[in-house]
């Protein structure tokens, strides 16, 4: 559906220039977003009059740090990258020059810091993957360095139609003919039936069957959230973005996308209730977004670089994944009534357990023995605490997160971590347990605290003296 509203001159950046296609350079993957976890809005902010400074820090605002409008002329992107300079925005790239002049819009296009990459197609079919193939190859030709993104088609199509054999024979063609390094697709596996909100059936298995493919051939793989009511698909809520995106984590997700940021215009589909509504204005999930994005960012150094180790589900597995049996030593017991997405993860040198409440609607009890000295609870903020019991309840698609420690670690190797409660309807901040520096998510300083420091409400960083991690609190 995506690929039929989107401005076809995006669509024939895949046709760049009829040339003898040059051996495939190697590209390694590199986080466009230093070390923040990549967050993309689909349908950024619109051409012309609302390309400025106040817009793109609104988006970094709700927790992005990357863009792709619809651009269809090099003026409209030079105008963008002016206005998003110093806001914390990124920009993955289309124009139509991209094709006319690729020489020498990518000659500039490869110099500027603000540019991720480039966009070559959307939703493609077999057919049209030797176009973006080229096009991929001729993008490389003018610049190696950069992300080269397409997008494939969910688990629900039909794959004769499109065709393939099956859905993993899709992935697999697409990775030897485009060989972009990286894998990206969407589903959108929350709509409404009746009354309720319903977990489209193959959602997991997608995320099953892209999550082995890119480790087949050691690529990350980008995910989706859908942000924008249209159709079938329902308002999103908390629950709605949550189990979204968690589950992308839990598979190893090392990007995620929001489609979109602002409601798309001129179409069929009804699109509404975007993050940015058609005239301009904040929606309420804005700020579900926000809220959600910062806990992702808290979290970037659980997952950002991880490797999946093992994932599966306890119970109730979905067709096409796996059954987890088997939980690392540091646990001693885990209950839960009802089934849990389990993944462990391994992050440099770090060890990791996630657990994800995938019910729409059932908040999930467990009860978790750790072994002495050997689990930490990673809280929303990003901060840690030892546990050695943990009795709690999991909201629908909301996740926990614990960090596996080795008997050489010790508890006193594990740095004493400070306590941070943000009080938004207050209007101030407490920190607790060290110095804290204040800055809003637009870089402008507020303050020092290492108690109270009255603010007024929004959506700030705390930059902790003990370390350079950001804390984001709203």
């Amino acid at each position: 559906m995506k690929a039929q509203h989107i401005a076809r001159c995006l669509l024939c950046t895949a046709f760049l220039i009829a040339t003898v296609l040059p051996v495939r350079a190697a590209y390694v993957y590199k986080n466009p977003t230093d070390d923040e976890f990549p967050i993309l809005g689909w349908f950024g902010i619109l051409p012309d009059e609302e390309q400025t400074p106040e817009r793109y820090r609104e988006m970094a605002e709700a927790g992005f740090n990357i863009t792709f409008p619809h651009f269809s002329t090099l003026a409209q992107v030079r105008r963008a990258l002016n206005a998003m300079n110093g806001t914390g925005i990124r920009l993955l790239a289309a124009c139509n020059e991209i094709q006319s002049d690729p020489k020498n819009t990518l000659y500039y296009l490869r110099r500027h810091p603000l540019v991720v990459g480039y966009f070559i197609g959307d939703e493609p079919n077999v057919a049209g993957m030797q176009a973006y193939g080229q096009a991929c190859t001729n993008i490389r030709k003018y610049d190696p360095n950069k992300l080269v993104y397409g997008n494939l088609l969910p688990i629900y199509i039909n794959v004769a139609e499109v065709g393939a054999t099956s859905y993993r024979d899709y992935v697999q063609k697409y990775i030897e003919i485009v060989n972009t390094g990286l894998l990206s697709f969407d589903n959108y596996p929350i709509v409404q039936s009746g009354s309720s909100a319903v977990i489209r059936d193959g959602f997991f298995e997608n995320l099953q069957v892209i999550h082995e493919e890119a480790d087949r051939v050691g690529w990350p793989f980008w995910a989706f959230a859908l942000a924008t009511a249209h159709s079938a698909y329902p308002v999103p809520t908390l629950t709605h973005l949550r189990l979204q995106i968690y589950s992308d984590l839990a598979f190893g997700a090392q990007g995620i996308q929001y489609f979109t940021y602002w409601t798309p215009l001129g179409t069929p589909w009804d699109f509404h209730n975007a993050p940015i509504d058609e005239n301009g204005n904040r929606t309420g999930v804005y700020y579900l977004i926000q809220r959600v994005n910062g806990v992702v960012q808290n979290l970037s150094w659980v997952f950002l670089g991880a490797h999946v180790k093992n994932v599966g589900f306890t119970a109730d597995v979905p067709r096409g994944c796996t059954t987890y049996t088997k939980f690392p030593q540091e646990v001693i017991r885990l209950k839960c009534d009802q089934g849990l997405l389990v993944s462990e993860l391994e992050n440099g040198g770090e060890r990791f357990l996630v657990l994800v409440n995938h019910s729409l609607s059932t908040t999930k009890r467990i009860t978790l023995s750790a072994r002495e000295g050997r689990m930490m609870k990673v809280l929303e903020t990003g901060e840690t605490e030892m546990i050695k019991m943990d009795a709690r309840s999991i909201e629908p698609g909301n996740m926990i997160v614990y960090q596996l420690l080795d008997e050489s670690d010790g508890v006193e190797q594990q740095p004493s971590a400070p306590s941070i409660h943000a009080y938004a309807g207050d209007g101030c901040i407490c920190v607790k347990g060290g110095e804290a520096s204040i800055y809003t998510v637009g870089g402008q300083f507020v303050g020092r605290t290492s108690n109270v420091l009255p603010v007024s409400p929004g959506f700030y960083v705390v930059q902790m003296s003990r370390s350079s991690r950001k804390i984001y609190v709203r």
